[in-house]
């Protein structure tokens, strides 16, 4: 019998000792909760700052590229504008020719 009571007194003393523990330590780590909330806010700040600071470059970067890509597109339509235009003078001239050439044959 008195070893069941030395059992229980061992396994009273463990849950009281854990119980004690448990309330100072409850203080503590909530406070180290707290910190680690803390630290991985600024971590996640500086990650989107990271991010935010590159945003101006990507964008920038992206902006050379379209204003390249229109610039090329100019240059190709206003090279397309001066083929056609010559050959309008081509067809112009052409046109003409056979026009003198339908009077010539209507003269004879």
């Amino acid at each position: 019998m008195t070893e069941v009571y030395l059992a229980l007194a061992a396994a009273l003393g463990a849950f009281l000792t854990k119980a004690v523990e448990w309330i100072f330590n409850r203080k503590k780590d909530s406070t180290e909760v707290e910190g680690k909330e803390i630290d991985n806010d600024i971590k996640l700040a500086d990650y989107y700052k990271v991010m935010l600071d590159d945003l101006q470059t990507r964008y920038e970067k992206k902006y050379q590229d379209i204003e390249a890509l229109y610039e090329n597109k100019e240059r190709i339509l206003k090279d397309e504008i001066a083929l056609l235009n010559r050959k309008v003078k081509m067809l112009k001239t052409e046109n003409m020719e056979l026009r003198k050439r339908v009077k010539e044959l209507e003269a004879r």
